[in-house]
This record gives C-alpha cells, sequence and structure tokens, in this order.
C-alpha cells in the first residue's frame, strides 16, 4: 500500500477508482470472466448476458454467479484470480481517453489518490505504463471495502466528507461515498451504464473526462 505521510485539505481531495474510470481494463473483461469461470466452477455467461451486467448492482451480479450463502466464500479468491488475471493484461491497458490531460490538470491544486479492488502492484505498474503517475496514495482493498477505506482516510488524515470528492465508474462506489456523506461522481465509460448509475443520483454524472473537471473545478471553496 502506497500512502502520504500527511494530507492537507486546503484544498478538494480527488480519490479515485481505478477499473473502467482511470484505467480501460474493460476490455478485457470477457476474457479474464472465462478464465475464472472455468477454474471457481461459475455459469458460463454469453456475451449478451455479461453486457447485461452493465445494469445490475454488485449483490445482483454476485447472486447471478450463484455466489450467495457459504459460497460468498469463495469470493476473495475469485477476486485474487481476477488481479492475477489482469496482471498478465496490465501492459496492453490504457487510459481512457482524456485521462492523462485531466489529471495533470487536477494535480496542480489537487491531492489526487486511489481507493480500489485491484492490486497496488498492478495500479503501480499501469500508471507508470501510462505516465500517468500523479497520485499520492494507493489503497486496495476488499470488494465491498471501499466506505471502510474511505471513513479510514478522513480518519487517518483529520478530514471531513466535504473536502473529498470520489470517482469511480460502478453503483457500490456512489454507494460508498454515500456511506461517508461525500460527494460522487460517476463516470458512464465504465462498467455500469449510465441509465444504471442516473439511478442511483450521484452529485454529477461525467461522460468524458473534460466533464468530470469542470464539475470538480466549479466546487466552491472551503
Amino acid at each position: 500500500m502506497k500512502n502520504m505521510q500527511s494530507i492537507s485539505a486546503s484544498n478538494l481531495i480527488i480519490v479515485f477508482d481505478f477499473d473502467g474510470t482511470l484505467a480501460n481494463t474493460i476490455v478485457s473483461f470477457e476474457k479474464i470472466f472465462s478464465k475464472i469461470a472455468v477454474q471457481y466452477k461459475l455459469p458460463p455467461l454469453t456475451k449478451e448476458e455479461i453486457l447485461s451486467l452493465r445494469e445490475s448492482r454488485p449483490q445482483e451480479i454476485l447472486s447471478r454467479l450463484g455466489l450467495t450463502g457459504f459460497r460468498l466464500l469463495k469470493l476473495p479468491f475469485i477476486v485474487r484470480a481476477g488481479r492475477r488475471e489482469i496482471a498478465k493484461e496490465i501492459d496492453q491497458f490504457k487510459t481512457f481517453n482524456g485521462i492523462r490531460e485531466v489529471l495533470q490538470e487536477l494535480k496542480k491544486n489537487h491531492k489526487l489518490g486511489i481507493i480500489t479492488s485491484n492490486s497496488v502492484k498492478n495500479v503501480e505498474r499501469f500508471l507508470r505504463n501510462n505516465d500517468v503517475e500523479y497520485f499520492d496514495f494507493i489503497y486496495s482493498v476488499g470488494l465491498f471495502n471501499k466506505s471502510k477505506q474511505l471513513k479510514k482516510l478522513m480518519e487517518k488524515y483529520k478530514l471531513t466528507p466535504e473536502d473529498i470528492i470520489y470517482v469511480g465508474d460502478e453503483i457500490r462506489d456512489i454507494e460508498a461515498a454515500r456511506k461517508n456523506g461525500m460527494k460522487v461522481i460517476s463516470v458512464s465509460w465504465g462498467l455500469n451504464s449510465k441509465n444504471a448509475l442516473e439511478k442511483y443520483m450521484p452529485d454529477y454524472l461525467a461522460d468524458t473526462p473534460h466533464q468530470m473537471l469542470k464539475f470538480i473545478i466549479n466546487q466552491p471553496p472551503f
């Protein structure tokens, strides 16, 4: 885990999800899922069924994969297997168009961080490969532990919810931010569809990285 010795809330701290928000790992989702499904005896999904998952909450996705009850014990192993498969592909992944320029601009006035279900090793390698090493901290967490990590971040650095904006591509990112009372930007280019995200009413829904930037820079000062 990479983190900072200190963080000042003199300006907004922008915390990003990684997969589907910064990194276009979605392009290999079908390939990676197919490998993991065989390994863990998950029900096979057609390409159309995988696409339909974009409309679903995480709990609904787990249910469709048969990961309920005692079978949920498999989840941490499945997540780790996913990280290993992503590591094999990591050198092929790119940022979404416009992300690099937006990060460069945000870094001028803000601390930037990542909270992800991926591994720190994968994230750091991706950032080096794509020349976007602008982040002050990276935390790797379990699939449903983002809200806890956001709370720990506030406690460790004596921050308030108003000090942070969280940016993510999934419904679970909205839920994690909401549990901590902070603003959340959803991005429509990742895992969950724009239609699915809209139902959970993020503070802002961006269709491009530059729309996200515009929303952030227009936030009132503390």
